[in-house]
Formats: structure tokens, C-alpha cells, sequence
């Protein structure tokens, strides 16, 4: 059924059409646009049917993501905690904003009811992705599914592993002649593809291998499966290719003649006629065709690439005999006929070849899988739809899962593949069929609700199909209608997430009409009669400002060749576009953060977090991205994803790992001693390596470690490793070394980024172990074995820092303001295998690896994959520009060559010019903000403004601790700190001592060069809520400290900073328990410092006259350290910021203190 197209030009109509989604008594299918609210749509519907009196437990909610599933979850539980602490007047509210209709009384109380009820539910409300929820059916029926009652789950790491462990097994296995027939396929395959290509070829057939285990399923196994193949594309079942080459040999005697005839009047010709009279007569007169005498006699009728010559003969020849051309173009289709069908042979060979190899190596994983009782993500789907589909299964299923399904939720429905839509058909099976009028009212009222949006499916690689999104909206609305049951179509193209300028660009891009066609083909919903319509988003976020920027393409320039050759002795630096377009945007971004320019629609100035770049593909730009925003002092967030063995700690790691299994290694010895875990300089390597007398370096290193300083803590460190690494298992190999110094080495010269791969480094050694025997080579050999990638969560600006994301991973996300980098490249992959349906639940694969290996049917497949590709491709622009909120910047780089009309970049181009103006080479179209901010930061609240305080928190509390309460050193300060926990003013003094403290605590660790800018940047930030003079007084005092050359070793990276201490100290015979935090704490093998900063305004002069206070602090801490440390010599000082001076003070004078008198 047909979604309403009418446009959505007021907000009553678009609530109303929410609450209309949101209906618990319809099932409903939702076209939701960008931004258009459907999670909101979505929990809404949860929340209604709820107060419909709906079980929690019978009602399903199927994401696309865990994130997604648990973001909803939290959604619903807020706004049921929500109404359970509401007034009545605000609830009757909510309720009737909710639903749209009057409220009664006691709708106020079951609504109260529900986060209880809710909470009380057995097994809860269900809010899962379908992998988990078919996890959860398999757990419950796994006898009746085939599987093991203890089953695991493999995760895709290891699902791979163990994949690529199964083909090498049935690859070696073939070349001792243990697989029959396989050792033929593998020859087949080889002649035709490398290794890396023969990998991707298993990896392409088996991605659909739910289609390749049916159809051999329905056909009886992979013989007659290879048959029907041949027999759809036009051949017998043992054609070989010598039989068809005899096929070339005309059998009529009439023919011969013809052809005897032609071959005479072209040896009358030109030269070219005479040789391809030879051509004809060798081939007439032979005795037995081979396929060189063949491939030299269609020469004659047919170019290379398989078309008939445009010249068969001269104009003279043919006006002597005017029989030639005829017989010349009668013999030249036969023969275009006879390569076709040589196409379809060499087709068939090869894709045979590929089955038979794909499925045993497939026989080989099943049998892994089933042997160490596990299954895969794509089991999951597989096994719970052959458990749905045994007869009378599915409702016995259902109903034991808690009493069976009455609502099913669908979130992201563009997003689920053909398997994944038929779980769903069977779940909804039992809903509508054979339901009449009159049994309407004696059902339990059961529906279906799903929302997508085909303009945001971009998930192909994971077999999701736009198509399937439409016909299933009307394949559920005819079984729905047909039952007599309440059905909508709804369309939402309000979008509360993005200003008018953003979203007027992106209907100009996709309506934007060419001569071959519209741009927006894949994105604009086709009519029936072939027109399209017109997309037109309506902005919530009215009077809000907005902005496009197209910038002009960065191009490769012309660079001076050198005329002779010149030594390679100096680094030069080619001229990249991509690295000029990184070092662009991130000036761009560094001027608005050095400026404060404002977003006006947020009332405050731009941060970090609110940058989003997206990029196609994860290719060098990223990187030069990352270091452009580094070396402006940006705070970024990486990259959305990494191969963990591509980062450079882990190949230190990897190295390091090497040299512990092959000491003798010199390659790779001289790699970890010039890493950061030991660190030698060049020339120390250099005058180890040059001319030394061992050949073996290891050897070398432990000779020159007896006498030289500076190779005997390297020799010494490895030397310590090595002896362990015989009997460490790997997990406890590499977290001893990073936690005995190894990730403060690494990080100190790779940066505090170097941790996100060392800590997946860590857990995939776990991970390792887990599944296999502990040993050192076999987990460095399992991690380099795959290409493992990391996501990393960046889903959220609320780290403050620039996000890099692709727009895959961009999909539900948004930002304020998103750049739009890569705009130049464009598809060009086609796949490997294609699919032919021929109906009956038969698919038959297809290998043809490249246009001039294709006959007919693959060119129609070839053309209809590129179709298709192409058609994602613009929905993936669609979702790149719906994540901005207020602006959007679009730049690209390539060479000098023509803008591809295809790009993304000439896309844009072409929609904002109608709307734009140019400015100094830029189109920029924008509106104007004419409202309040809509999204204003506020200050935090202050504690008075969430009522009265209770009158302790106010009071002071000394002398009211009971025997044995800890105590603070700061509350003993002799009345010189307040002694209230909670104070409702909030002095300048503690406000200044607490951020010099902290830039005290943190500026250390940064370099010299970067601690002014690095202070700015801290203090500058909006939530500190501190103006230009504070910050600039703050920053002052913490340098003017940090620059005194006396103070170096008070300051030294190995301080400890606000090391906490506790224990009890005995003073006249009474106990206190005392806890609290030393500002600075340095010790040595004899002698320890503890440090008290003061940031007084007032310094004394001397130290008698320093505050009691302050002396029973520091005495406090000298106690407690003397503990610890009976035999060190402690050393106690005040450091005041203010002046700055240091005031140090005797062990005897803390040991005369009375602290607690």
C-alpha cells in the first residue's frame, strides 16, 4: 500500500500524524526522513500501547544496533519513571500531547502504574536486536533446532578465523588428494585468479550462504546444481570446449562451398582480403580444429572483444561478387553466436570450480562449528528461520516464549536483509491469516509497526535491499486489509534536526534534473509510469541560522621535473591535494575555536564537539586529517575504526614479540631498541651496528653491554623478557610490560591515543587464549593472520573533541557542523559472483570476473549490480548531509582531470548553484538567525535553586564526629578553611585554588612549548564559567611557578600528584583516623618530599608565622608517610603559588606538633 505523499506544512498536522504512528489499535508502516523523529515515533508507540493494557512481555521491539536497543530501553524507562513522580496536571499533560485525546482519571493512575508494572513484568519488555532476539529463541528450542543445548556464539573475529582455518584445510587437504575433485576446482580457480583473489572469491560465494545452502538444499546437492547452471546458460551437460570448437566447422556441404567461394574472390583483393583468404582456407582444409586454428579463423570475422569486423571485405571484392558480404555476415553471427556460447562454457568451468571449493570449505567450517558446539551471526538467522518454518512450529515457538508475541516493532527497517524480512513474515504469520470480520472482536488485538526510510539504505554489503523495505510495506498492508484490521501508511518529512539552508541544498541536490536523468535516482521514490517524486523537507528549527559552503577543489599543481638525476640525499615533500584540503579545514576549525566564534543557534561559542568529518572510506586523508588538527593544538578524536596491527605501539608490541621467539633477528632487534621501550638514538644504533665484531647483533648488544652504559639497561631489559617468555602465557607477558613502565614509554612518544590499541591489544590476548593454547607465536601469528579492525565509540560529541567518522558509522548520529571532504571519489567495484534467481527457492551463483569474461546473462547481472551500486552511492550523500544541524561545508581534492558529472562534488554542485552565491570562490547559501537559540547552554543550576538545604548541611560539624569518624587534615585547619560540607557561597580564594591546582597538577606533563596554550585552551572552556581576567590571572601564577628553575624537581614528571593517604595516628593515647590527598609526593631510594601548595593572597614572611592549620596539615601527612616509609629521610615543604616561594620544614618541628589539641 502506497504512503501518503502529501507535504507536511504545519506542526498540528506532523503531531498529529505522530500520534496517528503512534495509534496502539493500527498496525502502521512509517516513512521516516532524516531527522523526522522516528525514535521518538517508535518509543511513543511502546509508550500507547502500554497504556492500552498491552503486556510488556508480548510486545517485541527489533533495532538494528545494541546501541540502538539500548537507547530506546533507556528512553521508555525515563519517561515511565517520569510519570510514576509527575503531578496530575502534568501528566494529564504528557498523556494528551501523547495520544492526542481527553484523559481520564484513570488513565492518570494505570500511567502512574506502568514503571511498576513494567519492572514486574516476567522477562520484561523486549526491546532486542534480531540477532539477539533469535539468540534468545535458539537458547529456549535448541533440541528442536539441531543444536546443542550449551551452544556458543561466535564473534566475527573468530568466525573469520576459524573460516580462513577451514579453507587452508581443504586447500592442503586437496594437495595430498584427501578431497576428490577439489585438487581439479583449485587448478581451475588458479589459472584464473591469485591467492588474495581466490580468498575473496570463497568470501564473496559465502556471504550468501544462506542462498547457496538452500539451493543446494532444493536442487539435491551440488551435481545437480552445476547441471541446471548449465542448462540456463544454453549448454549440455558434458560440453567441452573442443566440442564446441567443432561446432566452428561448418557440417553443410553448401556452406564449405559458400565459403570455398568467398575464400577465392577475397584472394583477389587487397592485401588484408588475401590473408583472410588464407585464414579461411586453412581453416576449411584442416583435419582436426584445435583452438589455436580457430582463434586464427574468427580473426577474420570477429574483433577481440567478440563484435563482427565493421569491414568483412574491400569495396572491391564485394562488388565483384555481390554473394560475398552476405556469406562473410552470415558466417561472422554464426560464429559471434559460437563465443557467446564458449563464454557460457568457460563461465560455467569456472563457477563450478568455485562451487565445489566454496561449499567444502563451508562442509569444512560446519564441521568446525558443530564439533566445538558454536555457531555464527549468520546462523543465528539461518536457524531460527528453519525452526519457524517446520509446520505448527511457530506457534508452539511463540507461545512459549512468555506467552507469545501481540506487537511487533520494527526499527530501521530499510536495514534488514531478505532472510532477516522472512523471520518476520513468520512472526506475523499467525497475526492476520484467516481472520474475518467476525473474528475481529474475539482475537486479542495484535500489530505491526515499522519505520525506515529508503533514502537511508546504505547497508548492501550486509544484504540489506531498499526493495525488500517496499515490498514488504505492501505485501503486510494487503494481508492486513484483507483480515479487516486497521492499516496506515504514514510519511514523515519534518525534520527537527536541521536548519532550512541544509535542508533547502539537499532537495535541490536530489531533485536536480539532467539529461541523463535525475540525480536524486535511488534517493526519489519512482512512480509507477516512471516519474519520480520530489522530495521536500520541512524545518522545525525555523528562524535558526544556516549555512552551505561549497569550496573549490584542491588539485594537484605542477611540479618542476629534474632535468638530470640527482642523488636521493634530502626529503622532499610532494605535493598532496588531500594533505592541502587537511591543513585547510583545520586552519578553518582552529580560527573559529582562536576567534569564539559563535553558534548562534546554541547561544555560545563553537566547540571541538561539535565538528563531524565524513569521509567515504578510511584511506590516507584520514591520517593526514588526524595530524592537520594535531598540529593546531585540536582536540580529536581519531578515526571511527583501526586495524589494530596498522598502529605503531603495536608494532613496537609485535616487534618486541618477534625478538622474544628469534633473538637472532638483526632486523628486527634494531626495530625494538630504536622504539620507545628502550629508545636508543640513531647513532647509538649506529655505532652498535657499524662494524661490529659479531655478526649476530643480540650477541653483540650483551658484548658491549659490559662495558658501556648505554647498551647494558637495553641488554638488561630484553635479556629480562626473553627469560620469561618461555613460560608467560601472552596476556600476562604484555600486560607485566605495560605495567612495568612499558605504556608510560610508549605513550611519552606516541601520545595518550597510543592507549585505545594497547588496551585492544590486551583484550584480544585474552581473547586469543580464550579460544586457544596460550604460546607466543600463536597469537602473534593469529593477530597478523586477519586484518582486525577496532571501532572505537565516537558517537557522541561529549568528549569535546572533533569527531572523523565514515557515514556508514555516521548513521543516526548528527552535529552541528559537518565537513564533507570526500566528494571526488567515486564506485567503481563490481562484484565477483552474481545471482540468478530462477525461481523455486534456486539461486545459481555466477563468477565472471571482469566485463570481457561476461556473456549475456552476466552483462544484464553486471549492469543491474552497477545500477544498483550507483543508486547507493547517492543515498549515501543523502545521509552524509542530513548529519548536519546548522552547517555544512563541502570541499574535495583530485588531479587536473575533469570532475567526474557523477561525483558527489558535481552532485552538490549542480543542486546549490541555483541557490547560491559566490564569494571569493566559494558558493555559499545560508539563512539568517531571526529567533531565539534554540538549544541555549545554560549555566549549571545552583544548589539553592532545588529547594531549602537541610539545616546540617550548612552547620559546622566539628566536635559533632563520632569516636572513630575519619578525618580530613583540611577540617583541622584552625579555623582557617570553612568547616561545612556544604556551603551555598562559593569564595574566589577556593574558586582560584582549585584550577591553579589542577593546572599545577596537569601542565607538568606537558611539553614546555605547549603549557601556555594547553592552560588557555583549559580555562577557556564554557563550563568553567570564568572570565578573561581569571583566566589570564590563573594561568599567570601557574607558569610563574612552573618557570622558576628551582622548583624543576618539585615538578618532575615522576612526582606523584594528589597521591591519597589514610591510616590512624596516636596522640595522648587516642586513636584518629585520618585520610587525605598530598598535593605532590617525590620519592627516591632514601628520601621522600612532601609538597602543600597555598595559593594565599597573602604569603607570610616567615615561618612562625605560617597558620597552625597549615603545620597540623603537613604534619598530618608527615606521620602518615613516616609509616610507610620508617627509614627514609622525609622532608615536609609549603610551596605559595603568590609569591612563589617554598617553605621547608624540619623533621623534629612536624615531630613536635599537636595535631588534635
Amino acid at each position: 500500500m502506497a504512503l501518503n505523499s502529501e507535504i507536511v506544512t504545519d506542526e498540528k498536522i506532523i503531531l498529529k500524524l505522530q500520534q496517528n504512528a503512534s495509534d496502539p489499535n493500527s498496525s502502521v508502516w512509517v516513512s521516516a526522513s532524516a531527522g523526522s523523529g522516528k525514535t521518538k515515533v517508535l518509543t511513543d508507540r511502546v509508550l500507547r500501547l502500554l497504556l492500552s493494557g498491552a503486556l510488556p512481555n508480548r510486545i517485541l521491539c527489533l533495532t538494528f544496533t545494541k546501541a540502538a536497543a539500548a537507547e530506546m530501553s533507556t528512553r521508555i524507562a525515563e519517561r515511565l519513571a517520569g510519570w510514576s513522580l509527575a503531578t496530575d496536571y502534568e501528566l494529564k499533560v504528557d498523556l494528551n500531547y501523547l495520544s492526542g485525546r481527553s484523559v481520564e482519571t484513570q488513565d492518570v493512575a494505570w500511567a502512574r502504574r506502568l514503571f511498576a508494572t513494567v519492572l514486574d513484568s516476567p522477562g520484561g519488555l523486549q526491546v532486542q536486536t534480531i540477532h539477539g532476539f533469535c539468540q534468545s529463541i535458539l537458547r529456549r528450542f535448541p533440541l528442536e533446532a539441531g543444536l546443542p543445548p550449551q551452544f556458543d556464539v561466535l564473534d566475527e573475529r573468530t568466525a573469520k578465523d576459524r573460516m580462513r582455518n577451514a579453507r587452508d584445510t581443504v586447500i592442503s587437504l586437496s594437495k595430498n588428494n584427501q578431497f576428490s575433485g577439489i585438487a581439479n576446482s583449485l587448478t581451475e580457480i588458479s589459472e584464473r585468479a591469485s591467492e588474495s583473489t581466490v580468498s575473496e572469491l570463497i568470501d564473496d560465494l559465502l556471504s550468501e550462504r544462506s542462498k547457496l545452502q538452500s539451493t543446494v538444499r532444493s536442487v539435491g546437492g551440488i551435481t545437480p546444481l552445476c547441471q541446471i547452471m548449465r542448462k540456463e546458460l544454453g549448454l549440455n551437460e558434458h560440453d567441452t570446449r573442443t566440442d564446441l570448437i567443432r561446432q566452428a566447422v561448418p557440417d553443410s556441404i553448401e556452406v564449405k562451398a559458400q565459403l570455398h567461394t568467398v575464400a577465392q574472390a577475397l584472394a583477389l583483393g587487397s592485401s588484408t582480403d588475401i590473408k583472410k583468404s588464407i585464414k579461411i582456407r586453412k581453416w576449411l582444409e584442416q583435419k582436426e580444429p584445435t583452438i589455436e586454428s580457430y582463434n586464427e579463423y574468427i580473426s577474420a570475422f570477429l574483433t577481440k572483444k567478440g563484435k563482427v569486423l565493421e569491414r568483412l571485405a574491400t569495396q572491391s571484392v564485394i562488388k565483384t561478387n555481390s554473394s560475398v558480404f552476405e556469406i562473410l555476415n552470415s558466417e561472422a553471427q554464426r560464429l559471434k553466436s559460437l563465443q557467446e556460447k564458449l563464454k557460457s562454457l568457460d563461465l560455467a568451468k569456472r563457477t563450478e570450480a568455485l562451487i565445489k571449493l566454496s561449499y567444502s570449505v563451508l562442509t569444512s567450517y560446519d564441521e568446525t562449528k558443530r564439533i566445538n558446539s558454536s555457531i555464527d551471526y549468520d546462523d543465528l538467522i539461518f536457524q531460527t528461520y528453519e525452526l519457524l518454518e517446520q509446520p505448527g512450529i511457530a506457534p508452539w515457538v511463540l507461545f512459549k516464549l512468555d506467552g507469545g508475541i501481540d506487537h511487533l516493532l520494527i526499527d530501521e527497517a530499510q536495514d534488514t536483509n531478505p532472510e532477516q524480512w522472512k523471520i518476520i513474515e513468520k512472526l506475523t504469520d499467525e497475526f492476520f491469516s484467516g481472520l474475518g470480520e467476525s473474528q475481529v472482536h474475539s482475537e486479542a488485538l495484535r500489530t505491526v509497526f515499522a519505520v525506515g526510510d529508503v533514502k537511508q539504505s546504505i547497508f548492501s554489503f550486509q544484504r540489506a535491499d531498499p526493495q525488500s523495505f517496499l515490498d514488504m510495506s505492501s505485501k503486510l498492508g494487503e494481508r492486513i486489509i484483507a483480515s479487516s484490521r486497521k492499516w496506515q501508511g504514514i510519511k514523515l518529512d519534518m525534520s527537527f534536526r536541521s536548519t532550512s539552508a541544509i535542508l533547502d541544498v539537499v532537495d535541490s541536490v536530489f531533485n536536480f534534473k539532467k539529461e541523463n536523468g535525475a540525480t536524486g535516482l535511488g534517493v526519489l521514490e519512482e512512480r509507477e509510469n516512471g516519474n519520480f517524486i520530489p522530495i521536500q523537507h520541512q524545518a522545525h528549527r525555523k528562524g535558526q541560522e544556516g549555512r552551505v559552503e561549497l569550496w573549490p577543489l584542491e588539485l594537484s599543481l605542477r611540479s618542476e621535473q629534474p632535468t638530470t638525476w640527482v642523488l636521493p640525499l634530502e626529503q622532499k615533500e610532494y605535493d598532496e591535494p588531500s594533505k592541502r584540503l587537511a591543513q585547510k579545514i583545520a586552519m578553518k576549525i582552529n580560527g573559529w575555536l582562536t576567534e569564539g566564534e559563535l553558534l548562534k543557534s546554541k547561544g555560545r561559542p563553537i566547540r571541538p564537539g561539535d565538528i563531524m568529518i565524513l569521509v567515504r572510506t578510511r584511506g590516507i586523508f584520514v591520517y593526514q586529517l588526524v595530524r592537520a588538527l594535531k598540529e593546531q593544538e585540536i582536540d580529536v578524536a581519531g578515526v571511527d575504526r583501526m586495524t589494530l596491527t596498522d598502529q605503531l605501539p603495536i608494532m613496537d608490541l609485535v616487534a618486541l614479540g618477534q625478538f622474544l621467539l628469534l633473538p637472532d633477528d638483526d632486523l628486527n632487534l634494531a626495530v625494538v631498541l630504536k622504539g620507545p621501550l628502550i629508545g636508543l638514538t640513531e647513532e647509538e644504533l649506529l655505532d652498535l651496528c657499524w662494524e661490529r665484531k659479531e655478526v649476530n647483533l643480540w650477541n653483540e648488544l650483551s658484548k658491549r653491554a659490559l662495558n658501556d652504559d648505554r647498551y647494558s639497561m637495553a641488554y638488561e631489559f630484553l635479556n629480562t623478557w626473553l627469560r620469561r617468555a618461555d613460560f608467560t602465557p601472552p596476556y600476562e607477558l604484555y600486560s607485566q610490560l605495560l605495567c612495568l613502565g612499558g605504556r608510560k614509554k610508549i605513550t611519552e612518544r606516541l601520545g595518550l591515543e597510543a592507549n585505545d590499541p594497547l588496551d585492544e591489544f590486551l583484550t584480544q590476548a585474552i581473547e586469543f587464549e580464550r579460544a586457544n593454547i596460550p604460546s607466543l607465536q600463536g597469537f602473534l601469528h593469529w593477530l597478523a593472520s586477519a586484518d582486525f579492525e577496532v571501532k572505537r565509540d565516537l558517537e557522541t560529541g561529549q568528549a569535546n573533541q572533533v569527531r572523523i567518522l565514515t557515514v556508514h558509522s555516521s548513521k543516526g548520529l548528527q552535529a552541528p557542523i559537518v565537513f564533507l571532504p570526500d566528494t571526488m571519489s567515486t564506485p567503481n567495484k563490481t562484484p565477483n559472483v552474481f545471482w540468478k534467481e530462477i525461481g523455486n527457492n534456486v539461486s545459481i551463483p555466477l563468477w565472471s570476473p571482469n566485463q570481457e569474461a561476461d556473456n549475456l546473462t552476466t552483462s544484464l547481472l553486471r549492469e543491474e549490480a552497477i545500477d544498483k551500486r550507483d543508486r547507493e552511492y547517492r543515498r549515501l550523500l543523502y545521509v552524509a548531509m542530513t548529519r548536519a544541524e546548522d552547517r555544512l561545508y563541502i570541499s574535495g581534492w583530485g588531479t587536473h582531470r575533469k570532475k567526474s558529472d557523477f561525483s558527489w562534488y558535481e552532485m552538490i554542485d549542480s543542486g546549490l548553484s541555483p541557490l547560491a552565491e559566490k564569494y571569493c570562490d566559494k558558493l555559499i547559501f545560508s539563512s539568517l538567525q531571526t529567533e531565539p537559540p534554540d538549544d541555549k547552554s545554560e549555566p549549571e543550576a545552583s544548589i539553592s535553586s532545588y529547594g531549602s538545604v537541610p539545616q546540617w548541611a550548612t552547620s559546622n560539624f566539628m566536635g559533632k564526629i563520632d569516636n572513630g569518624a575519619v578525618i580530613q587534615p583540611s577540617t583541622i585547619s584552625g579555623g582557617s578553611v570553612d568547616q561545612v560540607p556544604l556551603r551555598l557561597t562559593y569564595s574566589k580564594e577556593l574558586k582560584k585554588g582549585k584550577f591553579i591546582h589542577y593546572l599545577l597538577e596537569w601542565l607538568p606533563q606537558v611539553g614546555k612549548g605547549y603549557r601556555e596554550s594547553q592552560g588557555k585552551k583549559y580555562l577557556a572552556e564554557p563550563r568553567h564559567y570564568l572570565n578573561e581576567g581569571e583566566q589570564e590571572e590563573y594561568l599567570r601564577s601557574a607558569l610563574k611557578v612552573l618557570s622558576e628553575k628551582s622548583f624543576e624537581d618539585i615538578f618532575n614528571k615522576e612526582a606523584i600528584v594528589e597521591a591519597p593517604i589514610s591510616g590512624n595516628i596516636v596522640e595522648d593515647g587516642i586513636t584518629y583516623k585520618v585520610s587525605g590527598r598530598i598535593d605532590r609526593l617525590l620519592i627516591n631510594n632514601h628520601e621522600i618530599t612532601i609538597v602543600d601548595l597555598k595559593t594565599n593572597k597573602v604569603v607570610p614572611k616567615k615561618i612562625s608565622q605560617v597558620p597552625t592549620g597549615y603545620k597540623k596539615q603537613l604534619a598530618i601527612y608527615y606521620k602518615l608517610v613516616k609509616q610507610i616509609y620508617p627509614d627514609h629521610e622525609i622532608k615536609c615543604m609549603l610551596l605559595w603559588v603568590e609569591k612563589p616561594i617554598v617553605m621547608p620544614f624540619s623533621s623534629r618541628e612536624m615531630d613536635s606538633i599537636k595535631i588534635f589539641n
